[in-house]
């Protein structure tokens, strides 16, 4: 059960994941409008004003560079790399992240956070307890989101080589910091 939630590039068919990704897509795409976030890049959320055109173009970029990203890298390792198996693991790799993006929206979260921007200097103890709750759920996901992308990119690649590794890492930061481009 562990291995198909760590790399479910491995164990489930690409349609599948397909279909699963393109709906987490539209899910951020959405609920970003809705709740007035957007990803400007892989693993990176901020947020935006309530328009379709600001969340969806820039949602949909930062998905198009790290798909375009990966797949020159992948096929520097294999030149038999499948786009589609590159283009489900930046996908399903973000799942954790929409979900993430929603969890800031319940009511007790958003106080906290907007009581961090407002006063940081002068938190009380249940806003501090908030903020620790975030953190044991951010930080997991965040690593669960990297963990997706490393091994469904190991998957579709065959990656072995430790230079692979160094190069998936640096391709990893660069799409990370497409927000800036």
């Amino acid at each position: 059960m562990m291995k198909k939630l760590f790399n479910p590039v491995a164990h489930f068919d690409e349609k599948v994941l397909l279909g699963a990704g393109l709906a987490s897509v539209i899910i951020a795409i959405v609920f970003g409008y809705l709740f007035g976030f957007k990803l400007d890049a892989l693993f990176h959320i901020t947020y935006a004003k309530k328009d379709w055109s600001e969340v969806g173009i820039t949602t949909l970029r930062s998905y198009g560079v790290a798909v375009a990203a990966f797949f020159l890298l992948g096929l520097l390792i294999n030149k038999r790399a499948r786009f589609i198996d590159i283009l489900n693991t930046v996908l399903i790799a973000n799942v954790p992240l929409v979900a993430l993006s929603l969890l800031q929206k319940l009511p007790f979260i958003s106080n906290a956070l907007d009581a961090v921007l407002r006063n940081p200097k002068g938190l009380d103890p249940l806003t501090i307890s908030a903020l620790m709750l975030i953190s044991l759920i951010v930080f997991p996901l965040t690593v669960l989101c990297f963990v997706l992308l490393y091994n469904g990119f190991r998957t579709s690649v065959n990656m072995k080589e430790w230079y692979h590794i160094t190069f998936f890492v640096m391709v990893a930061i660069f799409v990370n910091f497409t927000q800036f481009i």
